[in-house]
C-alpha cells in the first residue's frame, strides 16, 4: 500500500500533473489544457478580471466574483455546486488563484533545455549559401517544480 502511494507520488511529480480536491475527490489535470481552456475563454481577462475584484463597488465585485468563477468551472470541468458537489464560487477563486500561483512559480523556476531555447541562426540566408548547419546536442533535459 505505502509502495503504491510513493509510487503514485513519483508518476504525479514525473507528469507534472495539476492536482485539486473538487468537492469530492482529488482530480489531477494537465496544466497546459487548463491553461488552453482558459486563453480560449472570451471571458477571460485575467488581469481586469482579478482587479475588479478589488472594486469599491459591490456591484463590480460581485461581477468579477461570478465572471471568474465561472471561467473556472470551464477551465477545470467542474459542475455547478448544487448544496452537495461541486465547488462554491469562493473555493472556485482560490482554486483558480492556486493555478495561476503555481504557475507563475513554474515560469520562475523553469530552466530552458536545449530544446526549449531560442535560436541563434538567422532565418535569412542569401540563396547561393553552401554552408553546413551544425546541430545541437538535444541530450541534456532541465527540470520544473512538483505542481501535483
Amino acid at each position: 500500500m505505502l509502495r503504491n502511494w510513493i509510487m503514485r507520488k513519483l508518476v504525479n511529480r514525473q507528469r507534472r500533473l495539476f492536482a485539486f480536491w473538487d468537492g469530492r475527490k482529488i482530480v489531477r489535470l494537465d496544466p497546459m489544457v487548463i491553461i488552453r481552456r482558459l486563453a480560449e475563454n472570451p471571458d477571460y481577462d485575467s488581469d481586469n478580471d482579478f482587479k475588479r475584484l478589488s472594486s469599491p463597488k459591490s456591484s463590480t465585485r460581485g461581477e468579477a466574483i461570478g465572471g471568474l468563477a465561472a471561467v473556472a468551472r470551464d477551465a477545470f470541468g467542474l459542475p455547478l455546486f448544487d448544496g452537495k458537489h461541486g465547488l462554491t464560487e469562493m473555493e472556485l477563486l482560490k482554486l483558480l488563484n492556486s493555478f495561476n500561483g503555481q504557475m507563475d512559480a513554474l515560469k520562475k523556476n523553469m530552466r530552458l533545455t536545449p530544446e526549449s531555447e531560442p535560436s541563434t541562426a538567422t532565418s535569412e540566408r542569401p540563396s547561393d549559401s553552401r554552408s553546413e548547419t551544425s546541430t545541437s546536442d538535444m541530450s541534456g533535459s532541465g527540470s520544473m517544480p512538483q505542481t501535483a
